[in-house]
């Protein structure tokens, strides 16, 4: 007779050995990220990263990241895919397997509370995978007189009609604007949050603020910090005015030892309102022709 206690051990070897194969058969699985330290590549939920091997991996997470990390993967088996990115409190991306391709598939939340996420899959090796955009659900909204609500993800619109003229940002460009005494005003732009487009659909739309930019001669200046991480430079600037991450417009004077306004959403969610910035204008005097002329009249 065999002893009870082998034949229990053996069993369990036995569950053992079948889960772990089990495991190494599963063709998507989700990765737990815990413990491991956000960098600042933050893109499209629809452009994740990916690592084949141990080393891709540390140039992915770095290398402290890589060695708490490198249990949760087989680089035997699987593949890793990461993914990302900042967007509404409600985006959702799941997997599914249809033939010999995984697909990711984003679902674009309704609310405007910017959120930062990241998720992480193994992927079999040799099983093809993409990313999809689902639409979202056909629903009716409620009516409303704030047409912040019904605005859509898009960069800001150069073509609408009586839009502002913006002109690509850089240090070197804001400073030798300031140099010249010209009034700047800056706007702090991301493609992926959807404030930015609320302000440019709204704000920079509305016809006071863009006759305000034109009589008082301010330069519009874009700082697109859509794709992680930026550049030093512009870091750098990001750091100079406190930026938070929540959709900004800094607002320089014609005099350059003054120091800028910056009008940022708080954490309310309260977008940037036309008197606000309107206010912020109003505090630097006009540096223009009218104003030289005006001094002359009082001379």
């Amino acid at each position: 007779m065999q002893n009870p206690t082998l034949l229990t051990a053996s069993a369990l070897l036995l569950a053992l050995s079948v889960a772990a194969t089990a495991a190494a058969e599963k063709l998507v699985v989700p990765v737990s990220l815990d413990g491991i330290e956000r960098d600042e590549h933050q893109v499209k939920a629809t452009e994740p990263r990916s690592a084949k091997t141990e080393a891709e991996l540390s140039e992915l997470l770095g290398k402290a990241a890589a060695i708490k990390f490198k249990d949760r993967v087989d680089f035997a088996t699987h593949d890793f895919v990461l993914f990302q990115w900042a967007g509404s409190g409600q985006d959702k991306i799941t997997a599914v397997v249809k033939n010999d391709t995984a697909i990711f598939q984003y679902k674009r939340g309704r609310t405007r509370d910017l959120r930062r996420h990241r998720l992480g899959f193994a992927v079999k090796k040799g099983l093809k995978w993409k990313v999809v955009t689902l639409p979202p659900a056909n629903r009716k909204r409620p009516a409303s007189d704030d047409h912040e609500t019904n605005v859509k993800l898009h960069a800001p619109d150069a073509k609408r009609e009586n839009a502002i003229a913006w002109r690509d940002f850089s240090p070197a460009k804001l400073k030798l604007l300031r140099d010249k005494n010209k009034p700047v005003l800056v706007f702090i732009y991301a493609a992926w949050d959807l404030n930015c487009a609320v302000l440019d659909r709204t704000l920079f739309a509305n016809t006071r603020v863009v006759e305000a930019i034109q009589q008082r001669e301010y330069i519009p200046l874009r700082a697109d910090c859509t794709t992680r991480p930026v550049d030093e430079d512009l870091k750098s600037f990001l750091r100079q005015v406190d930026w938070d991450g929540n959709a900004t417009v800094v607002v320089f004077s014609g005099a350059k030892n003054k120091k800028p306004v910056v009008l940022q959403q708080n954490r309310a969610h309260k977008n940037i309102s036309a008197e606000e910035l309107l206010d912020a204008m109003k505090i630097f005097p006009h540096q223009g022709s009218d104003g030289n002329q005006a001094k002359k009249r009082a001379d």
